[in-house]
């Protein structure tokens, strides 16, 4: 009886099991970019799994071995064809500020490298601001914050976001003949304004004593536009304050279009504790 003797079984090199096997001195390639690996005087034809990483086949005869073999090119734990006909060579280029050769850096390591090459546009929504409130210097970092966690809900942060940020508002003293405010009816009516407006200012220094918040003298207006705060911020008045917008826009849209009238200083702040709350428990 003839015995057929099994296939070898497939078998991932490691470090552990063969300090060698990740030498580029073991690995060799051919032009047909088959692998194989030299080791202790034994031939094997090596395979390599989806992420280019070697794994030993089967045990060939040194008669059986190409005639021309080269150095592969390899990427980390992976190898790539014949280094001499590869370009760009991985372990000649280092990263800037990463210190690590191609082959070495993650995804991380790129991202940044490609962030810091881009150039920062500045808005000229912000370069506006500036000029009209030099208090919001320097004060951007701080206000993005707002926007980057998930407390609020896009539907919360639109109107400050699109209206307040980006110099939105359909104020009178732009788009009406008469620039009278349509909140308090005395003041001609501007962005600014609203922030300070007597008919809107009670909902800023009700949530302002709600928090202990103390605003720096001369920057109040900033402040309450922007919602950031001088020191060290009460956590929850940035959110606050935007929710405060929210309620405020409305309603001026609502008295422009003639869809009803503007709510009381009580009604908008009931409105924003109890979005506020409802957020709140969504978190919990």
């Amino acid at each position: 009886v003839r015995c057929t003797p099994p296939a070898p079984e497939e078998h991932e090199l490691s470090p552990q099991e063969d300090p060698d096997a990740h030498d580029l001195g073991d690995i060799l390639v051919d032009n047909e970019r088959n692998y194989y690996l030299r080791r202790r005087g034994d031939y094997h034809r090596v395979e390599l799994n989806v992420m280019g990483e070697p794994h030993i086949h089967e045990q060939i005869c040194p008669q059986s071995m190409p005639d021309e073999l080269y150095v592969p090119l390899k990427w980390g734990r992976a190898y790539d064809g014949p280094a001499e006909m590869a370009y760009p060579i991985p372990q000649e280029y280092t990263l800037k500020d990463a210190h690590k050769t191609l082959a070495d850096v993650n995804v991380r390591a790129l991202t940044r490298a490609f962030l810091a090459l881009r150039k920062t546009r500045t808005q000229k929504s912000t370069l506006r601001w500036e000029k009209r409130l030099p208090a919001l210097s320097g004060k951007w970092k701080q206000i993005s914050q707002l926007y980057k966690y998930n407390f609020l809900t896009p539907r919360d942060s639109y109107m400050h976001f699109k209206h307040v940020l980006h110099r939105r508002i359909a104020t009178a003293n732009r788009f009406a003949d008469d620039p009278t405010c349509r909140f308090c009816g005395i003041a001609p009516e501007s962005s600014t304004h609203i922030a300070s407006c007597i008919a809107t200012e009670p909902v800023f220094e009700f949530i302002e004593r709600l928090l202990g918040i103390n605003l720096r003298p001369g920057t109040e207006t900033a402040q309450r536009l922007f919602c950031y705060q001088v020191g060290r911020p009460h956590p929850s008045s940035g959110y606050l304050g935007i929710l405060a917008w929210r309620y405020i826009l409305t309603d001026f849209y609502n008295i422009q279009f003639g869809n009803a009238d503007g709510r009381s200083v009580k009604s908008i702040l009931r409105a924003i504790l109890m979005r506020y709350h409802l957020l709140v428990t969504a978190k919990v």
